[in-house]
């Protein structure tokens, strides 16, 4: 169980040098156009204004249809809109607003196809469709149907055969055992400190496919374990298994943040020998008025020492003929734990249940890795270096690589992200690689001038 291999706070003295020493400055690749390198296994094509706009405050989602035009979503606080852009072989197809937010909507956004082909698209806690040329809100949710106030983090499962929610409900609902945390303030001179307990509940990941007239069949993710889920991502292979890499963690007052890392693999099977638990009394907890499918842990494959919204810690893809998952580590190996240094991402293989070992990428002093299925067991991978000097910033260079027989090749820097917010440089929320599971796949990354994308073919 997650709680019985949970190294936590015993790994203090280990994550105290990281912090204090690992914003050193680390030298990255040559910062390189893609048309000046020798790039012998891909092609690149030009590189796309997709939404010219001030950038810093933004989040993208992307997605490759079967006809192969990329739908980008993005979402700006900047300047309070969300935007559809169609990105074809030769440029933009087409530019939409979708919604303007108001000074209460969160950054949050994802999209995904039914399997009909409708796009559907997900702004805050928004359900949002397109009907007759124009983005409809639809009522109709999962936590809405049942009387539940989510947590955070809505999204849709990547690559599901049905529509299927994902999203963070409070512990209680389905049966997690509640914990005392520890809470802290300090200050004043000379220092004090006061903490104190409190009895908290964990947040739980739950799985919802879509399902009329009721949503019935609700899959939660560890019930057992008092530790929060504080990041996940999924993958679906052509069994319609569903895959979710996840991040758990426990708050602790005064001490940097350590989230276990995790992959489980799952398929939602409802109780057919019984009838469906419905029932329309809000009050109460949910495993006694909806089915539930709880998943138990899964096979934890590192840790995190970084807040996961700057640093997500795990990507995942699956290649949809195959069915083989690749998953990345960020960084924060198990056998790294008294290394006075992060290393580089890992990737893993998983064919039938059966694990590689962990095949190393060419980078280092890195904030995220986005991953996409390209073929015959071949991933693109599109890696963000961190600023070259954590003091003076600068550009982070964008990276591609590609997974074939097991080996990454050497990395290529596709262009320069960076943003023109004075103050907040966030940015690993709008980069992303997407693909329809063909050699083709496209890169978006954020400037200061606004969202760029370009195409990459593997020869």
């Amino acid at each position: 169980m997650a709680n019985e291999r949970f190294r936590t706070y015993c790994l203090f003295l280990y994550i105290l040098p990281l912090t204090i020493f690992g914003c050193q400055s680390i030298s990255v690749l040559p910062i390189e156009d893609v048309t000046t390198q020798a790039t012998p296994y891909i092609h690149a094509g030009p590189l796309h204004v997709l939404l010219k706009m001030p950038t810093g405050l933004d989040k993208v989602k992307v997605l490759v249809d079967n006809t192969g035009l990329a739908h980008i979503f993005i979402s700006s606080k900047r300047i309070n809109e969300v935007h559809h852009v169609v990105l074809g072989s030769d440029g933009v197809v087409e530019r939409e607003l979708v919604k303007n937010l108001s000074s209460l909507d969160t950054l949050n956004l994802d999209a995904a196809f039914d399997r009909s082909g409708q796009l559907h698209v997900l702004i805050g806690n928004e359900h949002m469709i397109k009907q007759e040329g124009n983005w409809v809100t639809v009522e109709r949710t999962p936590w809405k149907e049942a009387g539940l106030t989510i947590r955070r983090q809505p999204s849709f499962v990547a690559g599901a055969r049905d529509l299927t929610w994902a999203f963070l409900i409070g512990g209680e609902d389905v049966g997690t055992p509640g914990r005392w945390d520890w809470f802290g303030v300090a200050g004043g001179y000379p220092p004090l400190g006061l903490i104190w307990p409190w009895h908290t509940q964990a947040d739980k990941l739950i799985v919802v496919p879509e399902m009329a007239p009721t949503y019935t069949m609700w899959v939660v993710l560890e019930p057992e374990s008092s530790l929060d889920t504080d990041f996940w991502t999924f993958g679906t292979d052509g069994q319609g298994a569903i895959h979710v890499a996840y991040a758990q963690s426990r708050a602790m007052p005064f001490l940097p943040p350590v989230t276990e890392v995790s992959h489980a693999k799952f398929v939602i099977e409802p109780d057919r020998t019984a009838p469906p638990t419905v029932s329309s009394d809000v009050t109460a907890p949910l495993r006694e008025r909806r089915q539930l499918q709880a998943i138990p842990g899964g096979r934890a494959i590192g840790y995190n020492n970084r807040p996961t919204f700057i640093y997500p810690p795990v990507s995942i893809a699956i290649d949809p003929d195959s069915g083989a998952t690749l998953v990345v580590r960020r960084s924060g190996g198990f056998e790294e734990f008294f290394q006075l240094r992060e290393a580089g991402p890992r990737g893993f293989l998983v064919r039938d249940e059966e694990w590689s070992a962990a095949i190393p990428m060419a980078v280092s002093n890195i904030m995220k890795t986005s991953v996409a299925p390209s073929g015959n067991d071949r991933f693109h991978a599109v890696v963000v270096g961190e600023q070259s000097n954590f003091w003076t910033g600068g550009d982070n260079p964008i990276y591609y690589l590609n997974l074939t027989s097991n080996v990454w090749s050497p990395p290529v820097t596709l262009g320069l992200a960076n943003n023109s917010h004075w103050i907040f440089k966030g940015l690993v929320d709008s980069v992303e690689v997407a693909s329809n599971g063909s050699r083709r796949a496209v890169v978006v990354w954020p400037t200061d001038e606004g969202i760029v994308g370009r195409w990459i073919e593997v020869l």
